[in-house]
């Protein structure tokens, strides 16, 4: 039995993990959207996510500032989230964490190449896969989840 009253109370703590997940979660417009819809948009071969239907949220005020913001958040999200003592899936949000580090990472480079004159990478979303898939499996400790990512996306 848990010492502290209000963490032994689970109706307690995943009432107040899902208001504190809710409230700093509502003004950020594109942790309303699934999953799905943010692995499209990371898979995506476009350059700018502000391209995208429904991507004009990625661009204000910066691409960059952004994904930083949708990765810290995300992953302290899931982590209150596997904390509670409910039963909830923890797949579809590592799978969307690795996509946004992954795309994080690949627009970073793009950047970096238009600085200096030189195109290093050509599309972003090859990164998303990438992190994706190699946050998925590490996480579950599985070459499956990796293959099946690739082939998923007709990758191999």
């Amino acid at each position: 039995k848990l010492k502290n009253p209000f963490i032994s109370n689970r109706w307690k703590w995943t009432s107040t993990v899902t208001l504190f997940i809710s409230i700093i979660g509502f003004p950020i417009v594109y942790l309303h959207l699934s999953e799905k819809n943010i692995d499209n948009m990371f898979f995506t071969e476009k350059k700018n996510l502000g391209d995208l239907p429904n991507g004009h949220m990625w661009s204000y005020p910066d691409t960059t500032f952004n994904l930083i913001t949708y990765c810290i958040c995300k992953f302290f999200f899931i982590i209150l989230s596997i904390c509670c003592p409910i039963p909830n899936g923890i797949f579809a949000p590592i799978f969307s964490l690795g996509a946004g580090f992954g795309r994080l990472y690949g627009h970073i480079l793009m950047l970096i190449g238009e600085k200096i004159g030189v195109q290093l990478i050509r599309y972003e979303g090859i990164y998303a896969v990438i992190g994706a898939a190699a946050i998925g499996g590490s996480s579950t400790k599985t070459i499956s989840t990796i293959v099946i990512v690739f082939e998923m996306l007709g990758q191999v």
